[in-house]
């Protein structure tokens, strides 16, 4: 996303182009999304892992060999960044 705002940055015309406002505007919107569910995802994962210590959940847990589950990081997300080209999807 940083990419493409710089190159609207250098041509002032294609800030007003109406396809490059809804590209934008839906990147904006996917990028809302991905982190709302890292956080959904990480709610579920801390309120399953705080299961392991209340009981009778600790006992049914060991009997099942649950373990507990890692919380989602982003390990290199500007390595992920550069990975994506959003002219493809455009």
């Amino acid at each position: 996303m940083g990419s493409l705002m710089v190159s609207v940055e250098n041509y002032p015309d294609l800030k007003s182009d109406s396809v490059i406002q809804k590209a934008m505007s839906d990147l904006s919107l996917i990028e809302e999304d991905i982190s709302a569910s890292r956080r959904l995802y990480n709610n579920a994962v801390l309120d399953f892992n705080n299961k392991f210590d209340i009981f009778p959940y600790s006992i049914v847990a060991s009997m099942l060999n649950y373990e507990r589950m890692i919380p989602y990081q982003d390990a290199e997300p500007q390595k992920i960044a550069q990975s994506i080209n959003v002219d493809d999807h455009l």
